[in-house]
């Protein structure tokens, strides 16, 4: 195993949607039916006509065209509904996503193949095919028990067709060179072997979202036949789910759920529970904007609390010393640490001020790894791992624990790239909060990051505005992430 330590700034930013249909619960099964009574409900929704199939509605609304979405759902065998039951258990749920024909636009030896717009996938050497992000919103309380997608309306593309081979990534400091994969042996077998691949399930406040790629096009290098589908049947069974939710699901949420999933006609209003109180976050004093470091460094780091509050933001400073004085820092695996803790605090602040004037955004890490410790996670990276990947978005993506099998190893990543629900489940990667690090170790380095906020916010150098610096790492001699940007 090769071992290697990399900072990580992840950003997420979710963007708010449209209102929700309502969706009704059948009859319940009864005494004098104790078979699960199976009841679905279907509806038909989508983008006006006109516009193509596949495509959204407009630039700020990137959903695919779902037309329809059915659920199944019933009580379990023998348990009729009572007060300890009250609402059907969803077993299933259906989405049908429409796709234009392809273009097929003779390449070389090769042809290029564009579906609306819709980007391409494949592996270098694979023939490089469109495909469709599906997001898909899980009922409350359910998780992922299988996938399956059926193709409506296929056809033939006339003719013969071999798809260009999709090409390697290469850093963009060194010219291209062209087509390296020719020599590359084309599949045997249909390409891709299936109609969908599970990419992950993840979780943004509470509410649990299924990641899917859908391939209307696939290729049969037997016979260098294209087939494509007029539409994609998406059908997901489900089961209760075994994953934490660290969080509730809460109605200040909702609407940037709304705006992120493909049937957001299943979005239920989620019962907004009692905020809780924990031992430093009064519910009635929020915070949009939070600096956590030591008390070396706090009087240092206030400074920048009196600049954000000049620029309107609720602000204040929490140090590690009270932190960890009152929170609890036990992990999954039965061990302790301080990551826990700051992050079991966070998961405090952001909840009990979610509803409140100054819901918490932001959050600084004021101080270096020595300071602020980091939660190191697990990578897979060809065939390179480690398990000491240092990533802050720890303390930005709130649900779940990031360790769900407890074996201390957090943010598994599944090997097979299958997302099964167990490994490749553990991160969480839609963010609830902003999390940024100032990487200092002494009041002197502190107080230059400071100033050179303070400076670049209030009076800024109009040309140095129109560029940017990007930085990455070398972490090996065949990983270029310093030049891939």
């Amino acid at each position: 195993m090769v071992r290697f330590r990399s900072a990580i700034l992840i950003a997420i930013i979710l963007l708010a949607a449209p209102g929700a249909i309502a969706l009704s619960a059948g009859h319940p099964a009864s005494a004098g039916n104790p078979r699960p009574q199976t009841t679905s409900l279907s509806l038909t929704y989508g983008h006006p006509t006109g516009h193509p199939a596949g495509r959204p509605a407009s630039a700020g609304n990137p959903r695919p065209q779902t037309t329809s979405l059915s659920l199944t759902y019933g009580h379990p065998a023998g348990r009729p509904a009572s007060a300890g039951n009250p609402r059907p258990q969803t077993t299933s749920l259906s989405l049908t996503y429409d796709f234009a024909p392809p273009v097929v636009v003779p390449a070389g030896a090769y042809h290029r193949i564009a579906l609306a717009n819709l980007p391409t996938l494949g592996e270098p050497g694979q023939p490089a095919l469109p495909y469709q992000s599906a997001r898909i919103l899980l009922p409350p309380g359910q998780d992922v028990a299988g996938v399956e997608v059926e193709p409506v309306g296929e056809a033939v593309w006339p003719g013969r067709v071999r798809p260009a081979p999709a090409q390697p990534q290469q850093p963009l400091c060194i010219p291209p060179t062209g087509d390296t994969t020719r020599s590359t042996e084309h599949p045997t077998t249909t390409y891709p072997p299936q109609y969908h691949q599970v990419f992950s399930t993840q979780t943004l406040g509470g509410y649990r979202i299924l990641l899917l790629r859908l391939f209307p096009v696939r290729y049969e290098p037997a016979t260098d036949r294209l087939t494509y589908a007029r539409q994609l049947r998406v059908t997901v069974r489900l089961r209760p789910t075994i994953h934490e939710a660290a969080l509730p699901p809460n109605p200040t949420v909702a609407s940037r759920v709304r705006a992120l999933v493909d049937n957001p006609s299943h979005l239920r209003s989620p019962i907004s529970n009692p905020r809780p109180t924990g031992p430093l976050v009064d519910p009635d004093t929020p915070y949009d904007y939070i600096i956590i470091t030591n008390e070396a460094l706090s009087p240092t780091f206030q400074s920048l609390v009196d600049w954000r509050t000049s620029q309107g933001l609720a602000a204040r400073i929490f140090t590690t010393e009270e932190i960890y004085a009152h929170y609890d820092g036990t992990r999954p695996d039965g061990g302790t640490d301080n990551p826990t803790r700051i992050r079991n605090f966070l998961i405090d602040a952001y909840t009990a001020w979610l509803t409140t004037p100054h819901p918490l955004r932001y959050v600084l890490l004021g101080g270096d790894v020595e300071i602020i410790p980091p939660r190191y996670v697990s990578v897979l990276a060809g065939i390179y791992s480690s398990d000491e990947l240092i990533c802050d978005n720890y303390y930005a993506g709130l649900d779940g624990t990031w360790d769900d099998d407890a074996d201390g190893y957090y943010g598994e990543g599944d090997a097979t790239g299958g997302g099964t629900g167990e490994a490749g489940e553990e991160a969480d990667f839609y963010a609830e909060l902003y999390v940024g690090r100032a990487p200092v170790s002494s009041a002197a380095q502190a107080a230059n990051f400071i100033n050179k906020i303070i400076a670049y916010e209030s009076d800024p150098a109009a040309a140095y505005l129109d560029e940017g610096l990007m930085l990455g790492e070398q972490l090996d001699s065949r990983t270029y992430a310093g030049y891939s940007v």
